[in-house]
Formats: C-alpha cells, sequence, structure tokens
C-alpha cells in the first residue's frame, strides 16, 4: 500500500457514500501509507500508534484465516501438479498471475461473516453479547491443518509457518525511501512485467473448440467417479463455452456477409 492508492480508493469510497447519501466513520491503522485526507461523506479516525494487534480486526484474525485460505487452494494446486512436473522450476511455473488472482477471490468469500464479527467485537467495535467468545483466534474450521497432504509436500515446517510465511514482509511505503530506491525498484518491475507479457504471447492458447473437448472429457470423468459437483460445475462450464462458440460463429458469419456490401 501506498499513500497515492490509499488516496485514491477514499476518493473512490467517498464518491459512493456521497451518491448514496451516507456519511460514514472510517477507523484506519497508523501507519506511513495511511495519509490525512480532507473528505466530505468519510471522517478519518487514526488508531494509537502500536496497538495494531490490540485493536486491529484484520490483526485479531481476519488476516490469518484469509491466508489460510488463500495458501490451501495454493497447496492443492501444487499438489495437483507435482507428478506432472519433472523440476521444481516447472512446478512453480504452473501457478500463473490468473491463479492467484482466483485463489484471492475465493478466499475472501470463504471467510465467514461470523468470524469477522468475532474479531470486532474482540476489538472494541461491538457491544459484547454472553454469546460472544472473547478469544480471537479463528474458527479451527476454518484455518484447520491439512495434515498429510501438507506433510506430503513439506516436512519441515508447520501449516501455521506456512500460512504466515510472508508475515514480515512490508506491505507499505517506507517514509525515508530515497527516489533513487523508488525508481529503480519500479524499473526493474516494468522489466520484470515486459518478461511477462513475452512469455504470455508464446504461449499457445487453447481454442473454445479445444476447450469443448475437453470438458466433454471431464464429464465423463465426473460421472465415472459419482461425483455431482464436479459433474454440474463442469456441465455449467460447457454450457457457457458453448453459448461462447456459438457467438464466435455468429460473428464471424456476420463479418462474411458484410464483406459483401
Amino acid at each position: 500500500m501506498t499513500a497515492v492508492l490509499f488516496k485514491e480508493w477514499l476518493e473512490k469510497l467517498n464518491t459512493k457514500m456521497k451518491s448514496k447519501g451516507r456519511n460514514i466513520l472510517l477507523m484506519v491503522d497508523n501507519c506511513s501509507a495511511h495519509c490525512h485526507v480532507q473528505l466530505s461523506n468519510i471522517k478519518l479516525k487514526f488508531l494509537p500508534p502500536n496497538t495494531t494487534s490490540k485493536l486491529q480486526p484484520c490483526d485479531a484474525g481476519v488476516i490469518s484465516i484469509f491466508k489460510s485460505h488463500y495458501r490451501k487452494r495454493l497447496l492443492r494446486h501444487i499438489l495437483s501438479a507435482m507428478d506432472e512436473a519433472n523440476t521444481a522450476s516447472e512446478l512453480a511455473k504452473s501457478v500463473s498471475l490468473l491463479h492467484a488472482i482466483k485463489w484471492l477471490d475465493l478466499a475472501g468469500t470463504s471467510v465467514r461473516g461470523s468470524s469477522i464479527k468475532k474479531c470486532f467485537s474482540h476489538c472494541g467495535f461491538a457491544e459484547p453479547t454472553p454469546d460472544t467468545d472473547p478469544d480471537p483466534d479463528p474458527d479451527p474450521e476454518e484455518v484447520q491443518d491439512h495434515g498429510d497432504q501438507f506433510q506430503a509436500l513439506l516436512e519441515s515446517t508447520t501449516w501455521d509457518d506456512f500460512v504466515n510465511m510472508d508475515q514480515d514482509l512490508p506491505v507499505v511505503e517506507f517514509a525515508d525511501q530515497p527516489d533513487g530506491d523508488a525508481t529503480s525498484a519500479d524499473a526493474e518491475e516494468d522489466e520484470e512485467d515486459d518478461c511477462d507479457d513475452h512469455t504470455t504471447d508464446l504461449k499457445q492458447l487453447m481454442t473454445t473448440r479445444e476447450a469443448l473437448l475437453q470438458t466433454r472429457n471431464m464429464i465423463d470423468l465426473a460421472a465415472s467417479l459419482g461425483h455431482p459437483e464436479m459433474l454440474t460445475a463442469v456441465m455449467n462450464l460447457s454450457s457457457i463455452l458453448e453459448d461462447v462458440r456459438l457467438n464466435q460463429a455468429s460473428q464471424a458469419t456476420q463479418s462474411k456477409i458484410s464483406d459483401f456490401f
């Protein structure tokens, strides 16, 4: 997070609140990226410094649950791809940016509302009720140890260490970072992006026809496994691909007709 990104996000949120005729109080963590901004429909209230673990609901368990759901999907992908990869490099390349974005989206929707409420209550953002558990630890069912699956991949660490392996990485800009360092970092990032784009261009993408053939094989597989959820999901995907293919055929036909005029 940077001050520029934070300000842009605040301005978009303020526009949304203004269109709805709402005024809100936004509790903000005290860090260098969270700048002071005067807004018409949002009032910022900064938490005291050095109190993140006690007052911020995200650090009371929400982030841990979110990370656990994401790491679970990453681990499941790695385990399923191990047989097809000959080296660690090939295995790492099987994880794409699209995979990460999709897993992040699924992880966010998998966090239970009850777990979020529990963390907010623990930090004092809601009046405690008799059935409120004072322990802010995440729901065991949400961050359960994956046992044999995880140990089959790495035997020298624990599930908690795996989930929190990036715990100490910086997530905000440093106020005293020299401009030269920032420019250098941006240049390196742009260079990496160019390499990624070049790699994507070289990759041969699957056609809709080939994808439809694959879904038919997957439908047969789901039926043979007796897995109704998988069968439903694959059939839905097949229907979407059929619609896409019909639209492509329609557009191709129209373009040929237009050639006569």
